[in-house]
């Protein structure tokens, strides 16, 4: 498919002011459409945001960082970019345009290359912006143990937060089970279920 097939439709889009859920899947590299879309995220309602199953590589995914942070609503409260092989330093882009939008209640971050670098960038985040969250999953992505160190602190400050998946990735068995020991034991609410699978199984 070519970006000059689909240009005419998001150029529909980016004309339009009240759209409040987007969802995208394209498996082609054409990242431009975000900068295409860039009236619409700057003025748009946009309340959830799924780009999910995309290549669009790194200059990609950093325009869609742009396009996040320039809203003036900032009125996002729903982000899934899953299962898109985004690398840990296009996700540091999207997380620091998501510290723009202080409503977010769900971030989806599932099947990505999520790391060290991306994990202190949402630590940032999760302890300064995003205080209402009430969902986070970051399963099968590469957190290893300095990326779930940095969690920790973050983590245990989020009250709000009733589910959190770390399945299928690779930090040490030991630091996972400290790790929920550390967020979930001190919590005063008993309900929040946590998804954990070794790496591998």
């Amino acid at each position: 498919m070519s970006i000059d097939i689909i240009k005419p439709f998001f150029m529909g889009i980016s004309r339009n002011k009240s759209i409040t859920n987007l969802d995208i899947r394209i498996d082609i590299d054409i990242g431009e459409i975000f900068t295409i879309l860039g009236p619409f995220f700057e003025n748009g309602p946009l309340i959830t945001l799924n780009v999910r199953e995309c290549n669009l590589g790194d200059n990609g995914w950093r325009l869609l960082a742009l396009a996040i942070g320039s809203s003036k609503r900032k009125s996002l409260e729903s982000v899934l970019l899953e299962n898109s092989n985004i690398s840990d330093e296009a996700l540091v882009d999207i997380i620091t345009a998501l510290s723009m939008h202080p409503r977010l209640e769900l971030i989806n971050l599932e099947g990505n290359r999520l790391c060290a670098k991306g994990c202190i960038a949402l630590a940032t985040l999760l302890q300064n912006s995003c205080t209402e969250l009430q969902t986070l999953d970051l399963g099968h992505n590469e957190l290893d143990d300095e990326g779930i160190d940095a969690l920790v602190p973050a983590l245990k400050n989020c009250s709000y937060l009733q589910s959190l998946d770390i399945g299928h990735n690779s930090g040490s068995k030991s630091l996972i089970y400290n790790f929920c020991k550390q967020v979930f034991l001190p919590m005063k609410y008993p309900n929040h279920p946590i998804s954990y699978t070794p790496s591998g199984t």
